[in-house]
């Protein structure tokens, strides 16, 4: 096992090096260096006259590159014997016969030195030449939009007196007068991601092409939740995390986002945070429901229990309910067994709430009275997003239109399916009737309470519920 042990690091560490090397020469092709151009030969023909005016003189001809330059000659004392700038290029001296130094300078150029004992002779031309290197060299950058920001060693190029020059057609850009050695090249621009390089070389005299890969600026999502779980962007659903949790979203604009994730049976989670360009590792951990005990509520200690609107009234170990406002119970069910005794006060019915995950998403089922719209139905509705819409109607065979009377309705709510049951206290021998079966999957738990949608007026004197033992367990 040792053995195989360090095959496997042996193994890892070579393949680690193989792929930085890899990354060094993708970074490598995008840049490349054009040399300098070798100085010119001495003219055959210089402009400047070679034969000395007096014949006991010589002529020192210099030629410099670059065309203008200025020029030095001292005799073997080290005295100046002749100085001066040149002319397109040359440099013309008569001098006495002897040996002579050369020293040539010109600006954004090294100074350059001949050797010691450039000799000349009387009625004689001697012709020397002056090549320079210069201390500064150009760089060209494409392609790449023109207006992208372009900074040198982190700041801006006209900082070091650079000049900056575009070519939009040829989606390029150029940068002369760039001093000599290594440099930190930086480009930023809207649609592109921020590039980077350090160590550009710049050769005097030379040009350096700098052909960058840009990533474009888009923000690539990786969200890790619960297998199986719904992911939300900015409240648009992306799709589903795979069996192991994960879900690539790619190309969203950088900038403030919101995660959500989203699974039947566990709390909703989101994160929201300013998002950069390039991969982003989002972790929305979700925890399961854990339902809420059993209880009982016979309206002894008022609705202290309830978030109930104002306009309900509670005593005498009744609550009255009207108004359209809802009200919820504090606690979370899954799947439960719920018990609610009522009874009608205006006649046109009751509605109770389940599985509320806030007061704009909830089931609401309404049992209409003999002055409702619709008397002597059952109603299912689904109430999402504030929006209310009717998923089920179902005729009540029991007679509702008895005075006094009131009813205990059952619910049974296992998985996506809802049942309810009615039972007449005026009439307890028929036993419980089926009023309704939902079966929808939009919401899987959540609080319990009450509500009216046409108006109704009614008393609820017990309410209780049971969740299911194995869920919570």
């Amino acid at each position: 096992m040792a053995r195989f042990g360090s095959l496997f690091l042996l193994l890892f560490a070579l393949l680690c090096s193989f792929a930085y090397a890899q990354r060094e020469i993708e970074k490598g092709k995008e840049i490349r260096i054009e040399p300098p151009k070798p100085p010119a030969p001495p003219r055959r023909q210089p402009r400047k006259p070679t034969s000395p005016r007096n014949r006991t003189q010589g002529v020192l001809l210099v030629l410099t590159d670059p065309a203008t330059a200025k020029v030095t000659i001292k005799n073997s004392r080290g005295d100046i014997a002749k100085q001066g700038d040149s002319e397109s290029g040359e440099f013309s001296a008569e001098l006495p016969p002897g040996k002579y130094d050369v020293e040539v300078t010109a600006n954004k150029y090294y100074p350059y030195a001949m050797g010691k004992g450039i000799l000349v002779t009387a009625s004689r031309a001697k012709t020397v030449q002056a090549f320079l290197k210069a201390t500064t060299g150009s760089m060209i950058i494409g392609p790449v939009d023109t207006d992208v920001t372009i900074l040198i060693d982190d700041k801006n190029p006209a900082d070091f007196n650079i000049k900056m020059s575009t070519k939009k057609e040829e989606k390029q850009i150029q940068l002369d007068d760039v001093s000599e050695g290594y440099h930190t090249l930086s480009i930023t621009g809207r649609n592109i991601a921020d590039w980077k390089r350090e160590q550009v070389q710049i050769q005097g005299g030379a040009t350096s092409y700098i052909t960058p890969t840009f990533q474009p600026a888009v923000v690539n999502f990786i969200v890790k939740s619960e297998p199986g779980a719904e992911i939300y962007v900015d409240g648009t659903m992306a799709g589903k995390t795979s069996d192991k949790g994960e879900l690539s979203i790619p190309d969203k604009k950088p900038g403030q986002h919101t995660i959500r994730a989203e699974k039947d049976k566990f709390q909703p989670a989101q994160k929201t945070d300013n998002f950069k360009i390039g991969d982003a590792v989002v972790e929305v951990k979700l925890n399961r429901i854990k339902s809420s005990p059993e209880f009982s509520d016979y309206f002894q200690a008022g609705a202290s229990f309830w978030d109930a609107p104002k306009a309900w009234q509670v005593k005498n170990g009744k609550m009255l309910v009207k108004d359209s406002d809802v009200g919820l119970r504090a606690g979370v069910y899954d799947d439960f067994k719920m018990l609610i005794d009522i009874s009608f006060v205006n006649q046109k019915g009751a509605a109770w709430i389940v599985r509320a995950r806030d007061k704009k998403n909830y089931y609401i089922f309404q049992l209409s009275g003999p002055k409702a719209a619709k008397p002597g139905t059952f109603q299912s509705y689904i109430y999402q997003n504030g929006q209310l819409k009717l998923i089920n109607s179902d005729r009540v065979v029991e007679d509702l239109s008895r005075p006094n009377d009131s009813y205990t309705i059952t619910i049974e709510a296992m998985g996506p399916t809802i049942k309810h049951f009615i039972q007449l206290k005026s009439n307890p021998a028929a036993g419980s009737e089926r009023l309704s079966t939902l079966t929808d999957s939009t919401f899987s738990y959540g609080a319990i309470g009450f509500g009216a949608i046409d108006g109704e007026e009614f008393l609820v004197y017990l309410v209780t519920v049971i969740p299911d033992e194995s869920k919570s367990r």
